[in-house]
């Protein structure tokens, strides 16, 4: 009987060294609060008119998606010179395409009919995509606008697609499209084949925000919240110690309001906005 009391003395003391060495590590462990990243899709022109005073009159920068070529702010409109002054402000510009069409499409719903039916489908390849890539970057370039991301086309409406009137495209980033973005870009926001635009991914680990030097960070579509649901998932977030990544096309009167509303909010509850 007696044989087995060592055993268990020599137990604790070994369990009692590895809480003494483990506790100080412990004790210096202070959890990092989340934070919030509000991101504007589409070149939309109260972008610059609305949104942007809105985050300045609290201290807050955004990130906008633009669209170089056709868009609101895009250099057709000759209205590029409102991206150059959100730039020069501080906000981060990112490249969502010259012209957010079909040709980024790797998936496709060939009927409008409400039930996804999607086949793989491209009508690019991989010198066209490094060829439209380029050329947003030189658009980017020429305004003196350097950027570091790329946001692929969200889809585009029925219609949209020369002689299928009825075809749908979506986005997804095949292997190809991988590679090309891969070598322009530091980071990438888009569908990466798990749902509809779930991922901001860091291309190649070594880019703002330092805190997350490798991402996967999922963004959610806050255009089809509710502000107390945005309200709740932020502060869910930012209690575990998470990024929310939060993206809005903001291009209505009601959108508009809606993030007015958030960024007092988050400017009345310190929540940190990168």
């Amino acid at each position: 009987m007696n044989t087995h009391r060592p055993a268990v003395g020599v137990c604790m003391i070994i369990a009692g060294v590895f809480l003494l060495t483990v506790s100080p590590i412990q004790a210096e462990f202070t959890p990092r609060k989340g934070f919030v990243t509000l991101q504007f899709d589409d070149s939309h022109e109260c972008h610059y008119s609305a949104i942007c005073p809105i985050l300045e009159s609290h201290g807050f920068k955004g990130t906008f998606a633009v669209i170089t070529e056709i868009s609101d702010l895009g250099i057709q409109n000759g209205e590029a010179w409102k991206v150059q002054e959100m730039y020069a402000a501080g906000h981060e510009i990112h490249d969502h395409t010259t012209r957010h069409d079909y040709m980024w499409a790797t998936l496709l719903d060939t009927l409008d009919n409400g039930v996804d039916e999607s086949i793989e489908y491209t009508f690019a390849n991989v010198a066209i995509w490094d060829s439209l890539c380029d050329r947003s970057l030189y658009i980017l370039d020429s305004l003196g606008i350097t950027v570091t991301g790329w946001n692929q086309p969200g889809g585009t409406l029925p219609g949209n697609i020369p002689g299928h009137p009825e075809w749908l495209t979506a986005s997804r980033v095949n292997d190809s499209l991988y590679a090309v973005i891969g070598s322009k870009y530091q980071y990438a926001m888009g569908n990466w084949g798990v749902r509809w635009f779930n991922a901001h991914m860091n291309l190649r680990g070594s880019i703002y925000p330092e805190r997350f030097p490798f991402f996967n960070v999922p963004h959610v579509m806050i255009d089809y919240l509710t502000l107390e649901e945005i309200k709740t998932g932020i502060a869910d977030a930012v209690a575990s110690g998470l990024w929310y990544c939060a993206v809005d096309h903001a291009n209505s009167p009601e959108e508009v309001a809606k993030i007015d509303t958030l960024a007092a909010w988050l400017d009345e509850t310190g929540i940190e906005v990168v």
